[in-house]
C-alpha cells in the first residue's frame, strides 16, 4: 500500500491549481479595479476642491446677485471642471454619471463689510464603471456603477472697496531709459515716464474692472509730485511743509520769523533764512495747501497736477498723457498730498502707493538748523523725521467705519535700500523693488488684490 501511495498523489497540484484559478483571477481583476477606483476616488476629490474655489471665484453675471441664476452658472461651472479634471466622466457627463449640487450661506456679520463673504458648499457625485464588474455567478469584483460622494467649501470675502492713492514721481530723473534684460537675457530698455504711464493707465483699468458690482465703488487718485504737487485749478505750485523764514534787512539783520508762502525766495547769497517747522507740519498734516504767491514758481509748476476721485476712472489716463516730468524730488510731499486725499476716501480700505525711481535729492543749501532756499533745504528736515507716516496710518484707521491703511514704496531701477527714510516711512515689509516693467505690474496688482478680497478653501 505504502508502494501505491505516490501514484494515489500524481495530478493532485493541478487539481488545486485548477479548483484556485478562479479565485486568483477574480483576485487580479478586483486589484486592477481597487487600484483604479483609489486613484479615481483621490482625482475626484482633488477636482472637487479646485472646482470649489472657481465656484467662488466666479463674478457675479451683469444682473448682479440673483440667486438660482448664480446657482445654475456656477453649477454649469463646476460641471465643466469636473468632466476637464476627471477624464473618465467623459468630456460631457450627463446626470447619470455627474450630480452637481451648491449650497450658499452669507456670512452672519453683516455690519461689518471687512469682514463678510458668501460660503459656497460644492456636493459632488460621481458614477464609475468597473472595468471588471462583479457578475451573478461570481462573487468578486465591483458591482455597477461604483458611486463616490465629494464635498467642497470654500468662501468668497466680498470685495472690498478700496481708495488708491498713487504718489508718483515726476522728477526728472524719469526721463531717463530703465535698463533691464527680458527672460531670454536680452536686453531691454524703455523711458522710464513712460513706463510709469503705461502703469498707472494699466491700474486704472484693474480699479475700473473691480468696481463693476456694488453700490460702493473702489476709486483711484494720482499724486504727481517733484519737488512740490500741483493743483490743476487754479494750476499752482502747492507746498506741504510749513515753512518759516527770516527777511533780510537792508541793515544787515534779520526780521523775526514769520510763516513763508512763496513770498520771496531765497539764493546762494544767504539774503533769507528758511526753517522747517516739523510740528506744525505735522500738526496740520491733512491740511489742505494753498497755491504759492509769488510767481516766480512758474519754474516748478510743470505741467502735471493731482487728480483727485475722478467722475470718470478714464479721465486719468487721458489727462495723464499730456503731463510732463522735471525738477527735483521730495517724495514726502506726495505721500503727505496723498494722506490728505485718502483723508477723505469713503470706502473701508485706503492704500497708498509710492512710484519713485530714485532717493529725495536736490541742492540743499544751507546749515543743519535753516537753508537759503526753502525747498532745497526741507527735504533735510522732514526725511529726518519720518514718523508723519505713523500719524497718518493712526488718523486713517481712526475712522468709525473700520479703515485699514497701507503705506506701500515701489521702487524701480534703484536699490530700496538706499533710502532708509521711504523704508522708515512704509516699513520693511510694504517696501518693494521692481526689477522690470511685468514685475512693477505684477507687484502693484498683487498690492491691489490684497486689499480688494480673497478666497479661502475649507
Amino acid at each position: 500500500m505504502n508502494n501505491r501511495f505516490p501514484q494515489c498523489q500524481q495530478g493532485a497540484a493541478m487539481v488545486m491549481f485548477m479548483l484556485m484559478l478562479p479565485v486568483l483571477v477574480g483576485l487580479m481583476f478586483l486589484t486592477v479595479d481597487s487600484g483604479r477606483f483609489l486613484r479615481l476616488k483621490a482625482q475626484v476629490a482633488d477636482a472637487t476642491e479646485v472646482a470649489s474655489l472657481a465656484v467662488s471665484a466666479l463674478p457675479l453675471g451683469p444682473g448682479g446677485w440673483n440667486e438660482e441664476e448664480e446657482k445654475a452658472r456656477r453649477e454649469t461651472l463646476a460641471r465643466n471642471y469636473m468632466a476637464i479634471l476627471v477624464p473618465d466622466l467623459g468630456g460631457n457627463p450627463g446626470a447619470d454619471r455627474l450630480n452637481v449640487t451648491i449650497r450658499y450661506e452669507k456670512s452672519d456679520d453683516s455690519d461689518s463689510l471687512i469682514n463678510s463673504y458668501i460660503q459656497y458648499t460644492l456636493n459632488i457625485t460621481t458614477k464609475h464603471d468597473a472595468i471588471f464588474p462583479a457578475k451573478p455567478e461570481a462573487s468578486f469584483g465591483f458591482t455597477n456603477p461604483v458611486t463616490f460622494v465629494s464635498q467642497s467649501k470654500s468662501r468668497k470675502y466680498n470685495g472690498v472697496p478700496v481708495d488708491l492713492v498713487l504718489v508718483a514721481d515726476f522728477s526728472d530723473s524719469m526721463n531717463s531709459k530703465w535698463y533691464w534684460k527680458d527672460s531670454n537675457g536680452k536686453k531691454k530698455s524703455q523711458k522710464k515716464f513712460t513706463i510709469l504711464k503705461d502703469v498707472v493707465k494699466n491700474t486704472v483699468e484693474k480699479i475700473e474692472s473691480y468696481s463693476q458690482d456694488g453700490d460702493m465703488k473702489s476709486t483711484i487718485s494720482l499724486v504727481p509730485f517733484n519737488a512740490y504737487t500741483n493743483k490743476e485749478t487754479p494750476r499752482c505750485a502747492t507746498l506741504q511743509a510749513v515753512i518759516e523764514w527770516e527777511e533780510k534787512k537792508s541793515n544787515g539783520e534779520f526780521k523775526p520769523k514769520v510763516p513763508w508762502s512763496g513770498q520771496k525766495w531765497g539764493n546762494r547769497s544767504n539774503d533769507h533764512k528758511f526753517y522747517v517747522n516739523v510740528q506744525a507740519t505735522l500738526d496740520r498734516i491733512f491740511e489742505t495747501k494753498g497755491c504759492l504767491e509769488n510767481k516766480k514758481p512758474k519754474y516748478y509748476e510743470r505741467n502735471f497736477y493731482t487728480i483727485e476721485f475722478p467722475e470718470k476712472y478714464g479721465d486719468i489716463i487721458t489727462k495723464i498723457k499730456e503731463m510732463e516730468a522735471d525738477h527735483h524730488t521730495a517724495s514726502y510731499e506726495g505721500i503727505i498730498r496723498g494722506s490728505q486725499i485718502a483723508y477723505r476716501g469713503k470706502t473701508p480700505r485706503r492704500l497708498i502707493v509710492v512710484l519713485s525711481d530714485g532717493n529725495d535729492r536736490g541742492p540743499s543749501h544751507g546749515t543743519d538748523d535753516y537753508g537759503y532756499n526753502p525747498v532745497r533745504f526741507h527735504a533735510k528736515r522732514l526725511e529726518a523725521n519720518p514718523n508723519y507716516c505713523d500719524k497718518i496710518r493712526s488718523e486713517l484707521n481712526a475712522s468709525d467705519i473700520q479703515v485699514q491703511s497701507k503705506i506701500a514704496v515701489i521702487g524701480f531701477d534703484y536699490d530700496v535700500d538706499k533710502n532708509p527714510y521711504l523704508k522708515k516711512c512704509a516699513g520693511d515689509d510694504n517696501v518693494y523693488e521692481a526689477t522690470d516693467p511685468a514685475s512693477l505690474n505684477a507687484i502693484l496688482d498683487g498690492l491691489i488684490d490684497e486689499e480688494i478680497g480673497h478666497l479661502y478653501r475649507q
